[in-house]
């Protein structure tokens, strides 16, 4: 069956070689050549930016790393709560292009350039031959979209395939062809074994099919679709009693050891109902947002839309409601990334808002308005929006904490902006050491993992983040037996002071069973990088070295918190933009408001 879809593949891409002949040299249709070159172009200018962009998210460095020890000893995987394709897809990577970090990401920002094809090729047959390209370019351009194509996220590939699969599906139902439709399904399978949301858009894919009365080519469809979900769903009951293992496994990590329902009140469920849709309207700019809703409605009262235009915003009122429902249960977090097919299987609406609009000033004026989502998405970062929306003042508290939680998730390039781990990294690699391990204390989601990111070769032992984690004490103690040198990342605001408790002029990393010998390197706002050393017997006096970490609940200890918490950074911005004080008055006298809060008992620790 894969050889036959290999086959169809190939001679679908040759027999319509002279079409892209003419597309190349502007013969044909003149948008198709436009998205063409504008694809080539987004991917030469992410090339560019690439060197100003870094790995913050977390995922994206656990995933990178797993994919990492899977291509130095490749074996069968049973026991990933994700979608297995993705491992074996970056370990193949990193094994071909030798680069742990940056191979897997210089293939997405190569697949984000290469989605806009059949994109604009299934916006371009199903909605409008006008407006497709305006599509292509919301979808482009933005910022969330731009700045997964950055990461070894498995949201891009995700999305190429999906895009290939609304092209071949849509053109399956068109020319009735069995193969066509076994092609989509291929594609809507691979899909499969990157995201989860692909196992939903197969279920939906095959619906539309149903209402348009294909039924043996959707079948057909349905049955390559399944191949990965069924092969992955028997992997879950063979070796875990468990048809749904992976997708359980959400429901595991996000309510168990996350604990994020543990204070879920009113508020909470509101923000989780506010979340995406705010999140989209980020990802597309609240201007063309709000062009699009009001567009939508009109073209129904207009009957604009024909019958297969509503069946394809199926796919996008599914996924829609599925976020809603899956955000207030909590197995999907509140992540940015996510809002991915969101904006691709909303963005062909744009479409017929362009088809509708007559006169060139208003065509220009939209094309302007795409082609500043990415700079418009630096004004609405920095705009306090609670300040803007005449809303209650609890939806007000809501959609600042989104803003002050989730902020630099909406900017087109990821960056770290810690200048404590900037420095601190500074310092590492000044005295790293080939061999070396590295234990990094968790002190934040993007820092912890950022630096775990930048030795991947040390394996790097990475303190648990989670809430309700259980700390692996003896692979602790192994892999400080198995790395008898190296960097140790400590944080005094840590959580986990009980596994590394300073005594005297000792640092004892357990009780009973251990010490080592510490060379300080750096230490500002409680973020300590030293030099360790484990001593024959492990008992090593180390002279000089003194625990000069702030007392917990003082002012201090809040500062060194408050310098790892996103919230807290993006609310200090807010002070400098509002008062002109400095970053470091800004985050003093946050430290302060907090210290009053607790000694009032309104927050613990």
């Amino acid at each position: 069956m894969v050889s036959e879809l290999f086959i169809v593949f190939s001679n679908t891409m040759s027999s319509v070689g002279n079409k892209w002949k003419d597309i190349l040299t502007f013969k044909g249709d003149r948008p198709d050549s436009i998205v063409l070159y504008g694809a080539l172009l987004l991917v030469i200018t992410k090339l560019f930016l690439f060197p100003y962009t870094q790995t913050v998210d977390a995922d994206a460095v656990s995933r990178t790393l797993i994919s990492y020890k899977w291509s130095q000893d490749p074996y069968f995987i049973t026991d990933s709560v994700w979608a297995p394709l993705y491992f074996y897809w970056n370990g193949l990577i990193i094994w071909l292009t030798g680069s742990i970090e940056n191979g897997p990401r210089y293939v997405n920002v190569l697949l984000s350039g290469l989605t806009l094809l059949p994109f604009y090729f299934f916006v371009k047959n199903e909605f409008s031959r006008t407006g497709a390209i305006y599509s292509v370019a919301v979808f482009a351009l933005s910022p969330i979209i731009f700045r997964n194509s950055f990461q070894a996220l498995s949201g891009t590939p995700y999305l190429f395939f999906l895009a290939l699969s609304l092209y071949a599906f849509s053109l399956a139902l068109r020319r009735d062809q069995f193969k066509i439709f076994a092609l989509a399904g291929f594609f809507l399978t691979i899909a499969a074994g990157f995201r989860y949301e692909a196992w939903i858009m197969i279920a939906v894919f095959t619906l539309i099919g149903i209402l348009n009365k294909q039924y043996l080519g959707t079948l057909i469809f349905w049955g390559v679709g399944m191949i990965i979900p069924i092969s992955w769903m028997l992997v879950g009951k063979i070796y875990h009693d468990d048809f749904l293992f992976g997708i359980n496994g959400a429901y595991g990590w996000n309510i168990q050891q996350m604990d994020i329902n543990a204070n879920l009140n009113d508020t909470e469920r509101l923000k989780r109902l506010f979340f995406y849709p705010m999140s989209w309207f980020l990802a597309v700019s609240p201007v063309l947002a709000w062009v699009l809703i009001v567009s939508f409605f009109r073209n129904i009262l207009k009957k604009v839309y024909s019958r297969n235009q509503y069946y394809w915003m199926i796919p996008l009122l599914v996924i829609g409601v599925a976020f809603l429902v899956k955000a207030q249960d909590g197995t999907l977090l509140l992540q940015h990334r996510f809002t991915g097919s969101l904006v691709l299987l909303s963005s062909p609406l744009f479409a017929l808002v362009i088809q509708m609009s007559t006169g060139k000033i208003l065509r220009y004026l939209y094309a302007s308005l795409c082609l500043l989502i990415l700079p418009q998405s630096y004004f609405w970062y920095r705009v306090n929006l609670d300040e803007w929306t005449p809303l209650s003042r609890q939806i007000k508290s809501i959609i600042r904490d989104i803003q002050l939680s989730t902020g630099p998730e909406t900017l087109p390039l990821p960056q770290i902006d810690n200048p404590l781990i900037i420095h601190a990294l500074q310092v590492i690699d000044e005295n790293w050491k080939e061999g070396n391990g590295l234990i990094i204390d968790f002190i934040g989601w993007s820092e912890t993992y950022y630096l775990g990111m930048q030795y991947p070769e040390s394996d790097p032992f990475i303190f648990p983040g989670a809430k309700n984690d259980q700390f692996p004490v003896e692979k602790y103690l192994s892999y400080i037996h198995d790395h008898p040198e190296g960097i140790l990342v400590l944080h005094c605001a840590s959580n986990y002071h009980e596994f590394v408790q300073y005594q005297g002029k000792t640092l004892q990393l357990l009780d009973g069973q251990g010490q080592i010998e510490l060379n300080e390197l750096y230490q500002d706002k409680g973020l300590r990088v030293f030099e360790y050393y484990k001593g024959d017997g492990w008992t090593i006096y180390l002279p000089g070295f003194k625990n000069d970490c702030a007392e917990i609940g003082s002012i201090g200890y809040f500062e060194s918190r408050a310098y790892f918490s996103v919230q807290m950074r993006e609310e200090a911005k807010r002070m400098i933009r509002k008062k002109g004080v400095s970053f470091e008055e800004a985050m003093l006298a946050l430290a302060e408001r907090e210290h009053k809060r607790f000694l009032n008992g309104e927050i613990e620790l």
